[in-house]
């Protein structure tokens, strides 16, 4: 049984937060109007946001937060200047294991969580524009990691300014979300639920957060890649840095929760995190019932909204594989996919060949190493399609400030030593 690391009340106080500092700072009229989504549409949030009249506002909160992040970074005795360039060489070199994760375990296993998968259908541009959003998605998972220009006077490169910029861009869209899903009729606030009366909560914002590592570093186990703990540790400690610009668990939110706020709430270390993402999955992972007995009525309608954008989603990634690979998305995601990730969305068929690789799989370390590695081939292969169709696809130009994307899957990036240093000693600044 999974350890529970926050209190159910915490939980239930978390869905009903959103982003307070942002919210704040938007209170004087700055906010956008609904042309808003048109234009990241078209242009990309970086576009839109500098098309905001507020933007500077956003810019300022994201920077507070993101500076306090450092700040904890420093304090932590992790030098945040090696922390970061040690996070940006390990997504450098693992760039297409790294995107397969999130592609096909992150997002099914996103739309298997029965109250945020409403929130997405609510929205609609991951049921109807899906390939514009996993592109704009795949622009923000490369320019968080994306160096600043180069200092010209210290000729190194760890600023987090595109980090910022970046984040900015985001927070404000998740912000704007919230503010049309709360301007809809009472049909759509009905379908939604009470669970997500405040959507794209704090407790929906941390399971994907945590998703970006917790879930990447399982899926690279399974391929048989072996991050240090180091490197686990590290990698983590940067995407608290991204989570803290995105709004996620930062002061303001522990001051909304009060006496229900647990300190830290963002998990900093690689076991917390896998804990607490077990634990927020679990709330939402309900088990698919399978038989009629007992069954009044049927829960099977809460199933709907999973399995509509697993279903767009399956659909998107065959039609970028060539005919002879069609098979392949369902097979990797299937594999990849916990057996209630399965049931919840419709995924359980298995071959005879699945099985009696598994079978093999389990008695024998040679058969585990070969389904791994084939597993990763052919995850990385429809990653790579997906991205070629993708990248085609109507929308804001693919552009990334300061990042080679042939350097992202050829580099041979060297791992610097992670270094301690003393608390007390100034945190890196952005």
């Amino acid at each position: 049984m999974n350890r529970r690391v926050f209190r159910d009340a915490t939980l239930d106080a978390m869905r009903g937060i959103g982003d307070p500092a942002l919210e704040d700072a938007l209170e004087d009229g700055r906010q956008p109007d609904a042309s808003y989504f048109a234009v990241v549409a078209q242009h990309g949030l970086g576009t839109a946001l500098d098309k905001l009249d507020g933007s500077q506002t956003v810019l300022d909160v994201v920077t507070d937060d993101a500076n306090a992040a450092l700040t904890e970074l420093g304090e932590y005795v992790i030098d945040p200047g090696i922390a970061i360039g040690r996070a940006r060489d390990l997504f450098s070199y693992f760039g297409d294991e790294i995107s397969a994760s999130l592609l096909l375990a992150g997002l099914p296993d996103a739309y298997a969580c029965e109250w945020g998968a409403r929130v997405l259908i609510a929205h609609g541009d991951l049921f109807w524009a899906l390939p514009r959003r996993v592109r704009e998605t795949a622009m923000f998972l490369m320019s968080v990691f994306a160096k600043d220009p180069v200092d010209p006077q210290t000729q190194t490169s760890d600023g987090i300014q595109n980090l910022i910029r970046t984040c900015a861009g985001l927070r404000l869209f998740h912000h704007m979300v919230r503010s049309q899903i709360a301007g809809a009729d009472d049909e759509v606030k009905r379908a939604l639920g009470p669970e997500n009366a405040t959507p794209i909560n704090q407790e929906d914002l941390l399971g994907t957060l945590l998703s970006f590592t917790v879930t990447t570093f399982r899926v690279l186990d399974r391929f048989g890649v072996n991050w240090s703990d180091d490197d686990c540790e590290t990698y983590l400690l940067y995407w608290d840095l991204v989570g803290a610009a995105l709004g996620i668990g930062t002061k303001p939110v522990s001051d909304a929760l009060g006496k229900n706020a647990p300190d830290p709430l963002r998990p900093r270390t690689v076991d917390v995190a896998s804990e607490v993402l077990d634990q927020l999955h679990d709330r939402q992972w309900f088990p698919v019932q399978d038989t009629i007995k007992r069954g009044a009525p049927f829960p099977w309608s809460g199933l709907a909204p999973g399995r509509m954008l697993g279903d767009a989603l399956l659909a998107a990634l065959t039609e970028a594989m060539p005919a002879s690979k069609h098979a392949w998305p369902s097979l990797v995601i299937r594999e990849l996919a916990p057996s209630v990730v399965r049931a919840r969305l419709g995924l359980n068929g298995n071959g005879l060949t699945s099985y009696a690789a598994g079978w093999m799989a389990k008695r024998s370390s040679r058969a585990a190493f070969g389904r791994g590695a084939t597993l990763r081939m052919m995850a990385n292969d429809v990653t790579r399609h997906a991205m070629e169709s993708f990248l085609r696809a109507e929308g804001p130009p693919f552009v990334v400030p300061g990042l080679d994307l042939h350097e992202l899957t050829t580099s041979s990036a060297v791992r610097p030593t992670l270094e301690l240093k003393p608390k007390g000693r100034p945190a890196v600044a952005p």
